[in-house]
């Protein structure tokens, strides 16, 4: 399957028949691209690949993005007001869809400190762990590429539709040219001072990363995804459906 042939309509079909019965979930998008792309989806997590089609593994990230409300600002939503969600900064921040990061696996590291060992003998394990987590995944499905597609969607401002932009991007990543790690450093946390997310960076800014193996989401992979680099991208909606009415006596039949 090339990108030019992702079939939309049926993505935006799948997406309203799970707005209707209040399925929204991270699985159920998975559903929904191999769909679109006449594949199979893939159950678990022990793979990479999410959907595989005649050709390519595909890995599928989703992210919600609730519309912002107040009386200074009014109501917006990421396609509305993009600036209020697009900052591209050097750090990874939830809001920033211009460089939006997720989970992409996880790296145990057993015999290094992630504390105190060098940014960059962690990163090497990482990119070792990016690259045989796509290689298993290509040998069990027997494909030839892999590509990332990333979901954000939400509801729109006014509740009237749900917002869907869907963007592809290559899964291979660009030369690391240095590692470096945050701390963490919030009032409240309890590791302050501990060394968080080792990240790997490109030319243009963070690109890979993993996380300690203290905190939330510990040893994760995380992979960096720039709007301004994706393949193609779709902005798309589908208008918000009404519940089903709830109806006791057919319920009833149903279940005696």
């Amino acid at each position: 399957m090339t990108i030019a042939n992702f079939n939309l309509q049926r993505f935006r079909a799948i997406a309203y028949h799970n707005l209707v019965h209040g399925s929204i979930t991270a699985e159920n998008w998975e559903r929904a691209v191999a769909y679109a792309v006449n594949g199979e989806w893939v159950q678990g997590t022990k793979y990479l690949a999410d959907v595989y089609d005649d050709t390519s593994i595909y890995s599928i990230k989703s992210r919600k993005v609730e519309p912002q409300a107040g009386p200074r600002i009014g109501t917006r939503d990421f396609i509305t007001h993009p600036d209020f969600y697009h900052h591209g900064g050097l750090k990874p921040i939830e809001t920033d869809l211009s460089n939006i990061h997720t989970i992409a696996g996880r790296t145990s590291i057993t015999d290094l400190d992630d504390q105190t060992c060098p940014p960059e003998d962690i990163g090497k394990r990482v990119l070792e762990r990016y690259k045989s987590f796509e290689e298993a995944s290509l040998k069990r499905f027997n494909r030839n590429e892999t590509k990332d597609i990333v979901i954000i969607h939400g509801l729109s401002h006014d509740s009237q539709n749900y917002l869907l932009r869907i963007m592809f991007f290559d899964h291979v990543l660009n030369p690391i040219i240095k590692w470096d790690c945050m701390m963490f450093d919030g009032p409240r946390t309890k590791w302050k001072g501990k060394r968080g997310t080792v990240i790997g960076y490109d030319k243009n800014g963070p690109h890979i990363g993993r996380n300690p193996d203290i905190g939330r989401a510990n040893t994760a992979m995380i992979r960096f995804y720039r709007k301004s680099e994706a393949l193609r991208i779709f902005d798309t909606q589908v208008p918000m459906p009404k519940p089903p009415e709830f109806d006791f006596d057919k319920i009833i039949q149903i279940i005696k």
